[in-house]
């Protein structure tokens, strides 16, 4: 009895993990597209914040891996110039 118990809750535990990282990296990637469409301002440290999560994910399939590559790609853009000076 205490074995199922013990393994129910390491499924449990490992449920959390993962819904917690897939809502984490779906709330990113949606903050991203707001960002990038114009519907939200960010500043640098809020654009380091999703480049961050957005790297540090695992892409599953090839199709997300190549969009976050993409969105990552135009936060670092934005980024750049953002911090560079403007005359």
């Amino acid at each position: 009895m205490t074995i199922i118990l013990i393994i129910a809750f390491v499924l449990l535990l490992v449920v959390a993990i993962f819904t917690y990282r897939y809502i984490r990296q779906a709330r990113a990637r949606a903050a991203a597209d707001r960002i990038l469409s114009g519907k939200q301002t960010a500043d640098v440290e809020q654009l380091n914040k999703i480049i961050t999560t957005l790297m540090s994910a695992d892409s599953y399939t090839q199709q997300l891996a190549e969009s976050d590559y993409w969105r990552v790609q135009r936060l670092r853009d934005m980024r750049t110039e953002m911090m560079s000076p403007h005359p």
